[in-house]
């Protein structure tokens, strides 16, 4: 029966501690939110989050974009982490406890000096550690020729010995401070000086003795050891380059991701001090002749009548406590199954029904529930296919929004038949005034042979004619001519900085290129996810199309560019449509944007064109194509060769602009322009493009068998050189 309740406790402390690494992940997730102070919202987090753990499915790591299973990827980075985290602590207390005997062995007067280069030791920070230990190596090999160990890696490799040594460094010099202090108090009881009377030497008492007691408070405080050294696992891994647990935490810093590596971390040595507490236990259960203190020891028999009474007493003690609990255990609950804070709710309804008395529009009397229902014929038409109706709930005042939520209805019916899944659910719902307020939606698709998604994303609610609308999500505005972005409010400083990045890539590319541009809108988006949940594709850190604004993540550790690569390639493609009336090919399109986002940079007196930028690009294009596909052969890539022709065409624009010349570029926009705008989308009218561009070509620069021919042997001299 004992033992059955101890494994009972233990399990329900592991539980707990599952618990804490769930509330723990989330944490990023809600900061970025904003809604780190707003307990329910946190709590409702808190509880989706458990429920996608709960499904083995959702354990995914996605590495270049690529879903992999969490623990078959983790497993080797942690494996390389364990060993030398491992490694450093054993290292750490060898050399603790070697060093501590010596300095026994010491006179007593040598012992103070001791103690205080130790404190000054302890305070020597690990970066600090981890550069002179790098600096160290390369002078004894600058000096010597001698390389002792490698101390950084390139790629995949591994090293073991620097990042252990610095690891170790801390660990040792606590558990040595730890072992003279502990040490001395045992030093100082009778029992010691009674074994030296009888005749015991100083190293006999410490090895037999003193070392046997301390133990047990030495591996108490062996927890400030692992955690001390666990925080130093990062900076040491970061400064020597290394791939293990932590690089890939950071690669993918999703609430998933964290769960899983802290849980990998966590049950380890739960096992571990769980495990070695018992044994401690039984010990001290074994030396006190039976007799286990009363707070460990499990009674045979139980009376039922006391615990009771015992249990009664307790709670009514500390009723103030458990009554404000229960409240607010209340209002959390009825936040998370209605959505929408009912204190909030009370306040806005006392609000809403003041302004109804006074204007006379008892429309104005109603609560999140009934928005939700009245948006319902939304969903119900998002299923259906029903444009017209979707569209019905859409603020038609905001042009740019209507029209790209008529895209986005479009693109969505358009996949569903290719195989493709949609849904649309409402989350939250956040009454701020009798005409106002926000809407959260939860998207979900999945395309063929892939995982299903789930993207949330919070728009703006407006009551127009009676009827709530969609409109754009709580945007700031910030303009400067014709450039406006719209941004929230805790994407500000980037804000400023996509601001006076539009406007220096404008400037370039107006006296380049001769661009004369309208009204460009960019809006921001703090995560991937928001942004994919306006737009029917998979993660997207930005998206664009002609009329519509430019939508881009701010979000640089997510996205796979900085945003001023993403704003470089989106004002291309948005210049490169209106220098050709829309009338150029989808590769040529895609080929002029990823070079301009290479080939700018920032000379300090503001943007420029360096076209040497463009090298390790058309590299990584002529691996892709192998061999140059000629001009007129490019539109024929398609299906599974799509990568083959975006690289070909990168090829061909970087040809084009580099060896022709701007001039004679805009020569070729300027013929495609005087072709009639195709209005269909840009895969739907690739074969009337191609031929449009193939023409406008042949017309600038020449027949194309001749120029084919150019371009192909340009590019084979430029790779055979390039080995």
């Amino acid at each position: 029966m004992g033992l059955m309740v101890k494994a009972i406790r233990i399990l329900f402390y592991y539980i707990l501690g599952i618990i804490g690494i769930l509330f723990v992940s989330i944490v990023p997730t809600v900061i970025a939110s904003g809604n780190i102070y707003n307990i329910p919202v946190y709590l409702q987090k808190f509880y989706e989050f458990v429920k996608v753990f709960l499904k083995s499915e959702n354990w995914i790591y996605y590495y270049k974009n690529e879903p992999m299973p969490i623990i078959g990827f983790l497993k080797e980075p942690y494996i390389y982490s364990a060993k030398i985290f491992i490694s450093a602590i054993l290292i750490g207390f060898v050399i603790a406890l070697l060093l501590a005997f010596l300095t026994f062995l010491l006179p007593a007067y040598v012992m103070n000096p001791v103690k205080r280069i130790l404190s000054i030791l302890e305070a020597m920070p690990d970066l600090l550690v981890a550069v002179l230990l790098q600096l160290s190596i390369v002078f004894i090999f600058k000096k010597t020729n001698i390389l002792l160990f490698k101390f950084a890696v390139v790629g995949e490799e591994t090293i073991y010995m620097a990042p252990i040594l610095t690891l170790s460094i801390l660990p040792a010099i606590f558990l040595y401070r730890l072992i003279l202090m502990l040490a001395e108090e045992e030093l100082s009881k009778p029992y010691t000086e009674y074994a030296s009377a009888k005749g015991m030497g100083r190293l006999r008492i410490l090895r037999v003795h003193i070392f046997r007691n301390i133990f047990p408070s030495i591996f108490h405080h062996s927890k400030i050891v692992i955690w001390g050294t666990m925080s130093s696992l990062y900076i040491v891994e970061y400064i020597f380059n290394t791939r293990g647990l932590t690089y890939y935490i950071g690669l993918d810093f999703k609430p998933m991701v964290l769960a899983v590596a802290l849980l990998l971390i966590y049950t380890p040595f739960f096992i571990l001090y769980q495990g070695g507490q018992e044994w401690l236990d039984s010990l001290e259960e074994k030396r006190s002749s039976g007799r286990v203190k009363r707070r460990f020891a499990i009674s045979s028999s139980f009376n039922l009548r006391n615990a009771v009474h015992f249990l009664l007493k307790s709670l009514f003690s500390q009723r103030k406590i458990i009554a404000m609990v229960a409240l607010f255990a209340g209002y959390c609950a009825v936040y998370l199954h209605n959505n929408e804070d009912p204190v909030k709710k009370m306040l806005l309804s006392a609000s809403a029904r003041v302004q109804a008395e006074s204007s006379g529009d008892q429309s104005m009397l109603v609560s999140n529930s009934k928005i939700k229902k009245q948006l319902q014929p939304m969903l119900t038409a998002i299923n259906k296919n029903d444009a017209k109706t979707f569209l019905s709930f859409q603020n038609k005042s905001n042009k740019i929004f209507y029209k790209e939520q008529k895209s986005w209805i479009r693109d969505v019916i358009n996949l569903k038949k290719h195989g493709w899944e949609f849904s649309v659910d409402i989350g939250a719902v956040d009454v701020m005034s009798a005409r106002r307020g926000t809407i959260e939606l939860i998207v979900g698709l999945k395309a063929k042979e892939s995982e299903p998604q789930n993207y949330k994303v919070t728009y703006s609610l407006i009551k127009s004619d009676k009827t709530w609308k969609l409109n754009d999500p709580p945007f700031k505005k910030k303009s400067y001519n014709t450039i406006s972005v719209y941004y929230s409010k805790d994407v500000e400083e980037k804000a400023d900085k996509s601001l006076m990045e539009a406007i220096s890539l404008v400037r370039l590319y107006e006296q380049e290129f001769g661009w004369k541009p309208g009204e460009i809108t960019i809006k921001l988006y703090p995560t991937v996810e928001e942004l994919s949940a306006t737009v029917p594709t998979f993660p997207a850190d930005r998206y664009s199309r002609p009329g519509e604004s430019i939508k881009v993540s701010v979000d640089e550790e997510q996205g796979m560019e900085t945003t001023l690569a993403i704003l470089a390639d989106e004002l291309a493609d948005k210049m490169l449509a209106d220098l050709t009336n829309d009338n150029a090919s989808v590769y040529m399109e895609e080929g002029f944007g990823t070079f301009l986002k290479n080939v700018v940079q920032d000379d300090g007196n503001g943007f420029s064109f360096n076209f040497d930028f463009m090298d390790v690009t058309e590299s990584d294009a002529l691996r892709t194509v192998k061999i140059p596909v000629p001009i007129d052969q490019i539109n024929t890539l398609t299906g599974k060769n799509i990568g083959k022709m975006l690289s070909s065409g990168t090829l061909l624009t970087s040809y084009l602009v580099r060896e022709k010349g701007i001039e004679k570029f805009t020569a070729f926009a300027e013929e495609l322009k005087k072709n009639k705008h195709i209005d269909k989308e840009g895969w739907e009218k690739a074969e009337e493009t191609d031929a449009l561009t193939l023409k406008a070509i042949e017309k600038v620069y020449g027949p194309l068998d001749q120029l084919s021919e150019e371009y192909r042997k340009y590019f084979i001299s430029k790779r055979a050189n390039s080995y």
